[in-house]
């Protein structure tokens, strides 16, 4: 974490010392995020590139060296150390893999910095690049802004003797803006359609009256179709078809045959406690489902839901998940939700 503000610290030189403690955090473990520079009596700024060492765990810096031969820096001199951030982006995080906090906290802190670096230099006028000086012959600080270049956005703040300070990352055209197009579109609530009402069988018909008066037996009618059952919500479900009633006229219609429902949207719910874990903290479960990619969900037994290390889909019947860094924590029964 970056606490504070500060991202650089100024020394006047004395004649005598060569030891400079500097008082803000930095970034890197080595202290190679740091810049060091001398500033004569007249503002003229020099990088200083040899004749030094840092000692990051009492963030200090000495400068000049002893073995270097070179006097202390001399009274009326101002020996400055600043911490200057690469405006790079190194990690990449990959879907579905490890998520580790430290690496996030610590880009955070890198983009922090950098933030901090930039309104250093609009505050103060004083801008440098990742390797020295971009000025320093001047002392006109901020030039103000040059006014905005056509549509390109605002170029940057001119730094120390009217060097450009990172111009502004000249506005890069500022980021165009992820088009509208390519997000993904919503799925269709209309892929899903319910089965169809099978149709009712036809009424029977009435019995003809015979000469006797008697009247001849009523036709039953048939029994309607059942409805096909709704295909369900799971993946590629094919709507339940609906039953065909019965056909034949006087007789009980043939009820339709239930739709098949798209399996049904199936899921299956596992029980499991902690001597189901292999030795390494992995919990095979057999689902059978004949589908391989599918919906995990792990609910501890507290019932709540916990993130696994990581799931790995085997195989159509297979899933194993990994539950290594609950290990200490594991107790009573735990359940896993498979969604096909």
């Amino acid at each position: 974490m970056l606490p504070g503000l500060t991202t650089y610290n100024k020394f006047n030189g004395n004649d005598v010392t060569r030891v400079w403690t500097y008082t803000f955090d930095i970034i890197t473990d080595d202290g190679s995020d740091l810049r060091f520079y001398i500033i004569d009596a007249v503002g003229t700024i020099t990088a200083v590139v040899a004749n030094y060492s840092i000692d990051v765990s009492n963030s200090q810096v000495t400068y000049p060296t002893v073995a270097s031969g070179i006097d202390p820096v001399a009274t009326g001199i101002t020996f400055m150390v600043i911490r200057i951030e690469d405006l790079t982006q190194d990690v990449d995080l990959v879907n579905h893999g490890s998520l580790d906090a430290e690496v996030i906290e610590s880009e955070f802190d890198k983009l922090t910095a950098i933030a901090q670096q930039l309104q250093s230099q609009i505050d103060d006028g004083f801008s440098v690049s990742g390797t020295g000086p971009t000025g320093g012959s001047g002392t006109s600080g901020i030039s103000g802004i040059s006014g905005v270049s056509g549509e390109s956005n605002v170029s940057g703040w001119s730094g120390v003797s009217g060097t450009s300070g990172i111009s502004g990352v000249d506005g890069s055209s500022g980021f165009s803006g992820i088009d509208g197009s390519s997000g993904v579109s919503g799925v269709s609530g209309a892929s899903l359609v319910s089965g169809w009402s099978g149709t009712s069988g036809v009424s029977g018909t009435s019995g003809v009256s015979g000469e006797s008066n008697v009247s001849g037996w009523s036709g039953v009618s048939g029994v309607s179709g059942w409805s096909g059952r709704s295909g369900a919500s799971g993946k590629d479900g094919v709507s339940g078809i609906s039953g065909i009633s019965g056909d034949t006229p006087g007789s009980s219609g043939v009820s339709g045959t239930s739709g098949i429902s798209g399996v049904n949207g199936n899921s299956l719910v596992v029980p499991f406690n902690n001597t189901y874990l292999s030795a390494s903290g992995w919990v095979s479960i057999n689902h059978a489902l004949s589908s391989q990619y599918n919906c995990v969900q792990v609910y501890d037994n507290n019932d709540k839901q916990i993130i696994p290390d990581e799931i790995v889909c085997t195989d159509a019947d297979n899933t194993d998940i990994d539950l290594a860094s609950y290990g200490s924590g594991f107790s009573g029964t735990w359940n896993a939700v498979i969604k096909y």
